[in-house]
């Protein structure tokens, strides 16, 4: 086994360990879970009223938050990947926002 992937398994499992509440059925969650999920909902809830997006659901601006957590893992690590998520989708939602509304002005 080559020491390459043997990092990108430890960043794996580092990145399932702190963020496995966003995939997990939510009634399995445990109160720390549900939490963190809770707060990182009410966040992108917060971040889309801000920015005006309403055309997007919330769930679907954490998968996909979550899924640039695994593509970025293969890169570098992600030392604080709650932290790290939860700027990502404030990132994803003003994107979101400059592309809708940027069409909506033209």
């Amino acid at each position: 086994m080559s020491l390459v992937y043997l990092e990108y398994a430890n960043r794996r499992n580092h990145l399932d360990s702190e963020l496995s509440f966003v995939l997990k059925d939510f009634n399995l969650l445990s109160p720390s879970e549900q939490k963190k999920f809770y707060a990182l909902m009410n966040h992108i809830s917060y971040c889309m009223k801000n920015q005006k997006v309403d055309h997007v659901a919330e769930f679907e601006i954490l998968v996909q938050g979550y899924q640039k957590a695994l593509v970025t893992i293969i890169k570098e690590p992600i030392y604080n990947p709650y932290g790290w998520l939860k700027t990502t989708v404030t990132k994803k939602i003003r994107d979101i926002a400059r592309k809708y509304w940027g069409k909506r002005n033209h």
